[in-house]
């Protein structure tokens, strides 16, 4: 079962039960073993660190669990690293950073990484 959460910024978001119990485990401090979690789940709870689901917002953490997802070759994640260096959010401003995680999710087949890429060559 999916629940929708909705962020501070009003952002929605559906979590399943199973990972909401996740995020609120790193809430109270427990330790949950990143090994049995699949690239899908860190980047939801990079998600959640971005939005501030279940937890206060921070970009720190969420930059750490893309990083942990786009190790196991998660596309979303990757793409998300772009944006974090970027725009200089829980890691420094870097453009090589970004532009070499926006190449990882275009490979990747990450429709919007492809789409910005694109734009970047055209213009």
């Amino acid at each position: 079962m999916r629940k929708k959460l909705f962020a501070p910024q009003g952002v929605a978001y559906e979590l399943s039960s199973k990972m909401i119990r996740t995020v609120e485990m790193l809430r109270d401090g427990e330790d949950i073993g990143r090994i049995r979690l699949t690239g899908k789940e860190m980047n939801e709870i990079g998600l959640c660190y971005w939005y501030g689901h279940i937890v206060d917002i921070n970009y720190k953490e969420a930059v750490k669990w893309y990083k942990a997802a786009a190790e196991k070759r998660y596309k979303s994640a990757e793409f998300n690293l772009y944006v974090c260096y970027n725009n200089g959010m829980g890691v420094s401003e870097d453009g090589r950073a970004a532009l070499y995680w926006l190449r990882k999710a275009a490979r990747h087949n990450h429709p919007g990484a492809q789409n910005i890429l694109a734009e970047c060559y055209y213009t």
